[in-house]
């Protein structure tokens, strides 16, 4: 196996548990399935085609994914929203994306983002975990 790098890992949350892996150089991802513990066949794949109006992962920084954070203000309120951290002409932005109805939904710059105060480690960034909490 080659070694990996340049590459950003997400957890999805809906539905069956997996993981994505988005390869940076070459602008493709792939899938594996943990409750299968595979990679199903056909991976990687484009990006182009598979992730709705994403069509470009080459500047993907990180990515995580929350749940029952309400945004009224963007008018859906957060099942299991994906959300990717790029440069867009330079710029850090914010992709949100509805795990629940495979949709992308809008971008916008981190700055002017409800994630503004991820904006000084930006650059720094190289992975996330999920923080469950007890009832």
């Amino acid at each position: 196996m080659p070694a990996l790098k340049n590459f950003v890992a997400v957890d999805w949350r809906s539905g069956k548990d997996r993981i994505y892996f988005f390869f940076r150089d070459t602008n493709t991802y792939s899938r594996f399935n943990i409750g299968d513990n595979e990679v199903p066949s056909g991976y990687p794949r484009p990006v182009a085609g598979g992730w709705d109006t994403l069509t470009d992962m080459t500047t993907l920084r990180f990515g995580f994914t929350t749940t029952g954070i309400p945004r009224q203000d963007l008018f859906f309120d957060d099942r299991d929203i994906l959300w990717l951290f790029s440069y867009q002409d330079g710029i850090p932005t914010v992709n949100w994306y509805n795990q629940d109805t495979d949709k992308n939904m809008g971008f916008q710059r981190v700055e002017e983002s409800m994630w503004y105060r991820l904006l000084p480690y930006f650059d720094r960034i190289i992975g996330g975990f999920w923080w469950g909490s007890n009832p």
